[in-house]
C-alpha cells in the first residue's frame, strides 16, 4: 500500500539559486528560484500517514523549458524497507505516472552504482526516463534517496526536451552534489 503512493510528479524548472529545506526529509538542496512549495498529508490507514512536501522550480535553456521537481515523503506509523520488491513498486508507480500524463515510447534506465552521481551512504537509486509527450521527446534524470532511519524518501527529478539533455544532466549533477543530509530540523 505505501509503495503505491510513492509518486513522482515530473515536468518543472528554475531561475535563481536558493536553498530549499525539505523538513520531513531533513535535507537542504540548492534549487533555482522561484520555488513553488506544496504540502499534503495523506492518511493511509488509522495508524499510518504520509506527509508530502513538494518543491517545484522552472527555467529555460535556449528555447527549451527545464523542470526540477523535488518530493519529500515521510511515513508515520511504519517505515520503508529498501527491499527490491519495494523499489520495483516505486519504479512501477513512476512509470504509471508518466503513462497517466500521456507519455509514449517510455524507456527506463536504472543507473549502476559506478555511474551514479550520488556517493552518499544513504540507500539510493538513480534512474532515467526517456519518452515522448505530444511529439516532444523528453529526458528525465531522477534520484530517490531513503533516510537512514527509513522513514523518509526524497526524490529529485530534472527534465526537459532531449535537445537540452546536456544542460538537464548538468543541472541534475549540480543539484545532487548540493544535497546536504546533515541538517537539523
Amino acid at each position: 500500500m505505501k509503495s503505491s503512493i510513492l509518486i513522482i510528479l515530473i515536468l518543472l524548472s528554475w531561475v535563481n539559486i536558493s536553498t530549499a529545506k525539505a523538513n520531513n526529509c531533513n535535507i537542504k538542496l540548492a534549487l533555482k528560484e522561484p520555488i513553488i512549495k506544496k504540502v499534503q498529508n495523506i492518511n493511509l490507514s488509522s495508524q499510518v500517514s504520509l506527509d508530502l512536501e513538494q518543491f517545484l522550480s522552472y527555467g529555460n535553456f535556449d528555447i527549451y523549458r527545464i523542470a526540477t521537481n523535488v518530493i519529500c515523503q515521510k511515513l508515520s506509523g511504519t517505515k520503508y524497507t529498501g527491499k527490491i520488491d519495494e523499489w520495483q513498486k516505486f519504479f512501477d508507480s513512476a512509470l504509471n505516472g508518466l503513462l497517466k500524463e500521456k507519455y509514449k515510447e517510455i524507456k527506463f534506465t536504472l543507473v549502476g552504482n559506478d555511474d551514479a552521481v550520488f556517493k552518499g551512504r544513504n540507500i539510493s537509486k538513480e534512474y532515467i526516463f526517456h519518452g515522448d509527450k505530444d511529439g516532444n521527446e523528453q529526458v528525465i534524470y531522477n534520484i530517490a534517496v531513503m533516510s537512514e532511519n527509513k522513514q523518509s524518501l526524497f526524490t529529485l527529478s530534472v527534465s526537459g526536451n532531449i535537445a537540452a539533455e546536456k544542460e538537464i544532466l548538468s543541472e541534475y549533477k549540480r543539484l545532487v552534489n548540493s544535497m546536504d543530509f546533515n541538517t537539523t530540523k
